[in-house]
């Protein structure tokens, strides 16, 4: 019991993690790009175009405010599904030049 209380003190309140549909989407989008620069890099192709450094931008500067109207939620959900499918589409058909 010493010990898991040991563990919560060290953990403290700004570590818990509330998972949103945002968040989820952001962290497959980026997941997904980088696994595509490594098999780009590993096949020694170039990069495809994306807008990921565009939604990098968004992502964040949505992340800074602390409230989030409903409309802003959906369109920034929206476009990273589209970039999630898109970088799922270039990195399993991924044929180097």
């Amino acid at each position: 019991m010493a010990k898991e209380l040991g563990l919560k003190r060290e953990l403290g309140r700004d570590s818990y993690r509330y998972p949103t549909d945002v968040k989820i989407l952001w962290e497959s989008v980026d997941w997904t790009y980088y696994q595509l620069k490594r098999v780009v890099k590993s096949l020694k192709g170039r990069m495809p175009r994306s807008k990921y450094d565009k939604q990098n931008r968004r992502y964040h500067s949505y992340c800074k405010k602390r409230k989030h109207t409903q409309s802003e939620t959906r369109v920034l959900k929206r476009s990273l599904l589209h970039l999630l499918n898109k970088n799922r589409q270039k990195s399993f058909g991924y044929i180097p030049n």
